[in-house]
């Protein structure tokens, strides 16, 4: 699986006030399974406490240990789609 920064923002009560509540990070993951020419890839968003000095990697760490299960899940539901099937032995083959 491939991670990447998908967004990053800042959270603010209202448009008027410049005190940062909040983060709001968006974590984009990549099998390498493939249906035809699109590999999956899911997105999954995360609004976390803003905190001084933290850093968007420091960010992403949190949002990525707090989606951890459900990114797994989503990967065991997807890890068999695009593979061939022979009715006539009954046998699965690879991606294709």
């Amino acid at each position: 699986m491939n991670y990447k920064i998908e967004k990053f923002i800042k959270l603010r009560d209202n448009e008027d006030n410049d005190d940062i509540t909040g983060v709001r990070i968006g974590i984009l993951t990549t099998l390498d399974v493939k249906i035809g020419q699109h590999a999956q890839s899911l997105i999954i968003d995360r609004e976390l406490e803003h905190v001084e000095g933290k850093t968007v990697e420091e960010y992403f760490v949190e949002a990525y240990d707090s989606a951890k299960d459900e990114i797994n899940e989503w990967a065991e539901s997807v890890k068999s789609l695009g593979r061939t099937f022979n009715p006539e032995t009954g046998e699965f083959g690879d991606w294709g």
